[in-house]
C-alpha cells in the first residue's frame, strides 16, 4: 500500500526543472537595412571566445521581414550575442578598406565598443530562467 502511495505521489508531482535543463532564449533583431538577405546570429558563452568562437549559431531568411527572430536552447549562465545582416549572403560581415563594416551589426545589451566590438561583460546577459526574450538593433 505504501509503493502504491509513493508511486501515484510521484505521478502526481508537478514536472520541476532541474538544474542541468536548457532555457529557451529568443532573440529578436530590429534595423534591418532591408528586406532581403539574412541575419547572422552567434551566441558566445565566454570572453576568451567572444567575436572568435561562437558556442552557437543560427542564419535567419529575412523574407522581407522588419524584424527576425531566433531561438536558442542554452544551459543557464552568462552569454554574449553577435549578430549582423547578410543582406549579401556571402557568409561575411562586409568591411571597407579600413575595416568598418558596410553591412548592419549589433550586440546583446545593444552594446558599442568604440574602436571595435564592446566586451564580453559589456554585452552580458544571464540566462536563468525559461522563456526569456532579448532584443538586438542593428546599425
Amino acid at each position: 500500500m505504501l509503493t502504491l502511495f509513493l508511486s501515484l505521489a510521484l505521478l502526481l508531482m508537478p514536472n520541476l526543472p532541474s538544474e542541468n535543463e536548457n532555457q529557451n532564449l529568443t532573440i529578436q533583431i530590429t534595423g534591418l537595412a532591408s528586406s532581403e538577405g539574412q541575419v547572422r546570429i552567434a551566441v558566445y558563452n565566454s570572453a576568451e571566445a567572444f567575436t572568435k568562437t561562437p558556442f552557437l549559431a543560427q542564419e535567419v531568411k529575412v523574407n522581407g521581414k522588419q524584424t527576425v527572430e531566433a531561438t536558442f536552447s542554452l544551459p543557464e549562465g552568462d552569454y554574449a550575442i553577435a549578430a549582423y545582416h547578410d543582406e549579401n549572403e556571402n557568409g561575411k560581415l562586409d568591411t571597407n578598406l579600413v575595416g568598418i563594416p558596410k553591412e548592419n551589426y549589433g550586440f546583446s545589451n545593444n552594446a558599442r565598443g568604440t574602436l571595435g566590438p564592446p566586451s564580453f561583460e559589456e554585452a552580458s546577459i544571464s540566462v536563468d530562467e525559461s522563456a526569456q526574450t532579448t532584443q538586438i538593433e542593428l546599425s
